[in-house]
């Protein structure tokens, strides 16, 4: 059986095609749009080092559903060894069948120095500008 328990998955190399990013920004507004009007804007906690300020977006009970049209719409770069979209696709739906993983709470976080992205009228956050650490030609890496 396919598992993910105790990993941490992040993305860590990005596709450069223009066709392909504007693809993944379709994705994510496809499920934005799913989701309907956030619960939190720029969640603020209190953690044990004081408060903890996201500037952003929280969606409480988010279906797995719309997690896994999300997973299955975003295309991650063939290559990317830590994250496959379409098994941890694959994988939320062998869970959510059996009874588990079926609400979910998604984070949209901005911040940095690279302007505002607006998805939606009401939905936008600041971009974060990371370092390219590869020189390839058909792929952005920042791990």
């Amino acid at each position: 059986m396919l598992s993910f328990s105790g990993k941490l998955l992040e993305t860590v190399v990005f596709h450069k095609r223009t066709g392909i990013l504007e693809s993944n920004i379709a994705a994510t507004l496809g499920l934005i749009n799913s989701l309907g009007k956030p619960t939190e804007v720029n969640p603020e906690r209190s953690t044990a080092k004081g408060k903890q300020r996201w500037n952003g977006f929280l969606w409480r009970d988010g279906a797995a559903s719309q997690v896994i049209d999300f997973l299955e719409a975003y295309l991650t770069y063939p290559e990317s060894y830590k994250v496959k979209s379409n098994l941890i696709a694959e994988f939320i739906r062998s869970m959510n069948d059996a009874g588990e993983l079926s609400k979910w709470t998604i984070a949209l976080i901005g911040g940095g120095d690279g302007g505002d992205f607006s998805l939606t009228k009401d939905i936008a956050v600041n971009m974060l500008i990371r370092k390219n650490n590869g020189r390839f030609d058909d792929r952005y890496s920042i791990g």
